[in-house]
């Protein structure tokens, strides 16, 4: 809208619109060429109080605009259409990224409506698409993860024909929180505690490392729970990065609420967002947003603006003033940091937004304590407390450089015996002797935990004790290690940053899932306000691993980049945390079946680590086993494979006894090269060796124990033993079961293959069973993934019409047949095998002869 010209035409039209009666203005608009009219209605819901039509999307507020809308959609040609499993109703919307509709869904599985978005604008095809799909299809699938009540789910999404992305929103019927405030006429005490629960929704989005990047009171709405309380619902949670474009800056509303990096055309991060909404709470006090320079710096107080200013001078001011700073590294640096700020100033107790006065301090405890504190004694106090703060800082100056040192020797010390564990040339022996070296070291540590360094000796203990797949012992190291770490007021925010991420590792390799979310989540937020960028990547790389097991390894895949593009820009090109990264995206990429593509940066990470680490280092090994399977997946010539992993098997026996869970890996590797050639008993010969050793190592209720006896159940149905096959599938999905006791999309998998075991069995009523569990579970944790529960509903459909329940079979095969009917499917054969019983009990012989055919295709 930068062209006057163009500027004053819409501005015509908008009063023409505005002027006419409003059964004339759908009219009037349908008049308009699509960009004027996109522009004309953005001006009106602006006039609405409703913002741009992409910014409500899914609020039924009944305002001008939305009827207008309607009147426009009369000519939509998508509405009456079906997109992937919706029927479009209505337009309801349309701003600068595209256009919003009102949708069910129409295949009978259930009954849902939403609000599907239609991006336009972006490249249909070409290089430059794919990347946008790839991208789109990437954060969509993270987006989808946000599973929390004051967040508007993403359902689903895909592309229409032209190729542009569509997204399946929850619709909210609801207004904007401002608005809710108003009209309920809440007290101050009232608006804060209904923002606490905008922040707790925005945390949560966080700590899956999703950024709004386009908060607002349009995006932020409230509407009655079902019981009377009010619920706020942030709507569009992260569209901006799922579409991988910015929100444009130039956007009258989105540049009101945007941080003053964010008008400087700097990426957004959650520091972006903290300050979108302490804008947020600004207004939804003071009842407008402050007034600010060109560059974004906000230049009012809340209490300056606000009608009763008094209620917000002191506490709130200073929360504001600090969740307003135009420095990203002085605002708070979490959501939970601002929250806890204002649960404070709820309790009256002491903010941290002022926590560096005195005087402040002894007010915040006598109003706590009005009854029990005499006026005498406020001066006593503030003497004590003031005293105690300056001998307190000056000692710490005093002492900090002796620490430091004393610090850097112990750890020295320390790593030099850590270094000759791992080396193969000490006399050190077997790995039980270097867990005795170990064990003496740690126990000497132990033994004077008030030295300054015991917390960095700890966390270098863990890692040794990692390094020997000994993760049992490592993890209490390192929960001793930030325990000290968060107890000393001295602690630098790099030393806690290395606590945080050791632990995290610990509590990744011993599956305590929750804990690891929240320690590499609070480290990532950590590196945007201190640490190098090193530290960075290195909380990147420790995110992707907890993501890829959380959420499956292609969520992995963008945050894996970002520590690679870091790394490639601050470090040498052979330098091992490269090499780590390299290795750690190209196992996401060969776990999410993109084996080939995985081949470049696992051949990189095998360069860095044979030049670096020599012939018969474990990493090396790592390396070579995970090329050695991408190679095994994605060239017709195995030997390659074959040579990698047999060179891996030999280090990890050489240095480590084979008691790694990658010499484990290797094992299955091999197996799998040997049940490609199709020599079933070596590959079950592997696989046993490699399920012993994991047992072995981690204990027989871990994640990779049940992968391992997945393999063998596969190999044994290949071999035609069901039941054998479906012992294996039975106790992958009895661990899978432990390990995620709410369900999991893996459990699925398992849940599947047995009820193929007891269909090839003629065990009709079992199948059944386990196939309905796996199809309603994969509904409700999988319902962004329409392929997988084809799967489901084929296989149903399989079992059923044997069982004479023929029309059920029907429905399913309709709703899975559009999905999975592609020559390159897995299911091809079962989809016109099944496709085809069902026609011949329904008398269709053409038909169900046309399926047999193509079912042996």
């Amino acid at each position: 809208m930068s062209d006057p010209a163009h500027w004053s035409l819409v501005k015509t039209r908008l009063a023409e619109v505005l002027a006419a009666p409003e059964p004339e203005r759908g009219r009037l608009l349908r008049r308009l060429d699509p960009e004027t009219r996109r522009e004309v209605l953005t001006l009106l819901g602006a006039y609405d109080t409703a913002g741009a039509f992409l910014t409500q999307p899914a609020v039924d507020a009944g305002g001008t605009v939305r009827r207008l809308a309607d009147a426009v959609s009369e000519s939509d040609p998508l509405v009456g259409q079906h997109v992937g499993p919706w029927l479009v109703r209505a337009r309801i919307g349309e701003g600068g990224m595209g256009t919003v509709y009102r949708a069910e869904r129409a295949d009978g599985l259930f009954e849902r409506t939403v609000a599907l978005k239609v991006v336009r604008g972006g490249p249909a095809s070409g290089p430059a698409a794919d990347e946008l799909r790839r991208r789109f299809d990437a954060e969509r699938r993270l987006l989808a993860g946000l599973d929390h009540p004051g967040i508007a789910r993403l359902f689903d999404g895909g592309t229409l024909r032209d190729g542009q992305p569509w997204l399946a929103m929850e619709y909210v019927e609801g207004v904007p929180i401002t608005q809710w405030a108003d009209q309920h006429a809440l007290s101050t005490r009232a608006r804060i505690r209904l923002f606490l629960q905008v922040l707790d929704a925005l945390a949560h989005a966080h700590r899956h490392l999703v950024v709004h990047r386009d908060l607002k009171p349009p995006h932020v709405v409230v509407e009655a729970d079902g019981t009377g309380n009010a619920r706020t619902c942030v709507l569009d949670f992260g569209v901006a990065v799922a579409l991988g474009v910015q929100a444009l800056a130039d956007e009258p509303h989105t540049a009101r609420y945007a941080a003053p990096e964010q008008l400087a055309g700097e990426p957004a991060t959650t520091s972006a967002d903290v300050f979108a909404l302490g804008l947020l709470l600004f207004e939804l006090l003071a009842g407008d947003t402050p007034e600010r320079d060109a560059a974004g710096h906000v230049l009012q107080r809340a209490s300056d603006v606000a009608p009763r200013g008094s209620a917000l001078r002191g506490d709130l001011d200073a929360i504001l003033a600090r969740a307003l700073s135009s420095t990203p590294s002085e605002r708070y640096p979490t959501a939970e940091a601002f929250a806890a700020d204002l649960r404070r100033h709820l309790a009256h107790r002491p903010v941290e937004a002022r926590r560096q006065r005195g005087g402040y301090l002894l007010g915040r405890f006598v109003r706590r304590n009005r009854l029990a504190v005499a006026v005498a004694a406020l001066g006593v106090l503030a003497v004590v407390a003031l005293g105690a703060y300056h001998t307190a800082a000056i000692t710490a100056e005093r002492n900090a450089a002796q620490r430091e040192a004393a610090k850097a020797q112990a750890t020295a010390s320390f790593l030099a015996d850590v270094f000759r564990t791992y080396n193969p040339d000490a006399e050190i022996g077997d790995r039980a002797s270097a867990r005795e070296l170990l064990d003496a070291r740690v126990a000497r540590i132990q033994a004077d935990p008030d030295d300054p360094a015991t917390p960095a000796l700890l966390d270098a203990a863990a890692r040794a004790y990692a390094g020997l797949a000994l993760y049992e012992a490592a993890d209490p190291l390192a929960a001793q290690a930030l325990a000290l770490r968060r107890a000393d007021p001295t602690t630098r925010p790099t030393e806690l940053l290395r606590s945080l991420l050791t632990l995290a590792e610990m509590r990744l390799w011993t599956e305590r899932y929750p804990s690891a979310d929240s320690l590499s989540a609070e480290a990532l937020l950590l590196t945007e306000r201190s640490g190098s960028a090193a530290d960075r990547a290195t909380a990147l790389r420790t995110r992707a691993r907890f993501v890829a097991v959380a959420l499956g390894y292609a969520h992995a895949d963008s945050l894996l980049r970002a520590s690679l593009a870091i790394q490639r820009d601050h470090l040498p090109p052979d330098d091992p945390a490269l090499a780590a990264t390299l290795h750690d995206y190209g196992a996401s990429l060969v776990y999410s079946s993109q084996e080939a593509p995985a081949v470049l940066p696992l051949r990189e990470a095998l360069r860095i680590r044979r030049a670096r680490l020599g012939p018969s280092h474990p990493h090396l090994a790592e390396t070579l086993t995970l090329l050695g399977a991408a190679l095994l997946a994605s060239e017709d010539d195995r030997s390659e494979a074959v040579r990698l992993l047999t060179e891996a098997d030999r280090i990890f026996a050489e240095t480590l006894d084979r008691a790694h869970p990658e010499a484990a890996t290797a094992l299955m590797n091999l197996g799998h090269a040997a049940r490609r050639d199709g020599r079933l008993a070596d590959a079950l010969a592997y696989y046993d060796r490699g399920l012993a050793l994991r047992k072995q190592i981690l204990g027989t209720d871990h994640q990779t124990v049940a992968a391992s006896h997945n393999n063998m159940g596969y190999v044994e149905a290949l071999d035609g033993d069901y039941d054998t096959a479906f012992t294996h599938y039975n106790e992958a999905r009895r661990i899978l079961d432990n390990s995620f006791p709410g369900g999991h999309v893996r459990t699925t998998y398992q849940l599947v293959a047995m009820g193929k075991m007891r269909r090839l069995q003629g065990r009709f009523r079992e199948s059944e069973r386990f196939l309905r569990q796996a199809l309603s579970m994969r509904q409700r944790v999988a319902s962004h993934r329409p392929r997988l529960i084809a799967r489901a509903q084929l296989h149903l459909a399989a079992t059923l019409l044997p069982l004479g329940q023929r029309e059920e079979a029907r429905q399913l095969l309709g709703a899975a047949t559009p999905l999975l009917d592609r020559p390159d499917d897995l299911d091809w054969r079962t989809l016109h095998e099944t496709l085809s019983l069902l026609h011949a009990q329904g008398g269709d012989s053409r038909r169900a002869a046309r399926h047999a055919a193509l079912a042996e295709e």
